[in-house]
């Protein structure tokens, strides 16, 4: 996955892309397909997947149903309380 990058700009660049596709995105891909990635993301065993993760949740928050918002804020919740200091810095 590219938006798993260990270089930071490709990284940035990943996730910029993905923002930008939210836009298009209808409701139910977005709180199906797409909030499945961001979970996949989150349980990587490198940090880079995890600071992505952290940016794509923040994206696609206020598009969620109220349960999928609760199960966000959750899973936000860890990353901002992640072991390594990149994944809370990317997380903040």
């Amino acid at each position: 996955m590219i938006v798993a990058s260990d270089d930071s700009v490709v990284r940035e660049k990943a996730i910029e892309s993905l923002k930008k596709v939210t836009e298009f995105l209808d409701p139910l891909t977005i709180n199906t397909k797409y909030i499945a990635l961001c979970k996949r993301l989150k349980k990587g065993d490198i940090f880079s997947m995890r600071i992505a993760a952290s940016a794509l949740y923040a994206n696609i928050y206020p598009k969620l149903l109220h349960e999928n918002k609760l199960n966000a804020q959750r899973k936000f919740k860890k990353l901002v309380a992640d072991d390594t200091p990149m994944v809370r810095w990317g997380a903040a």
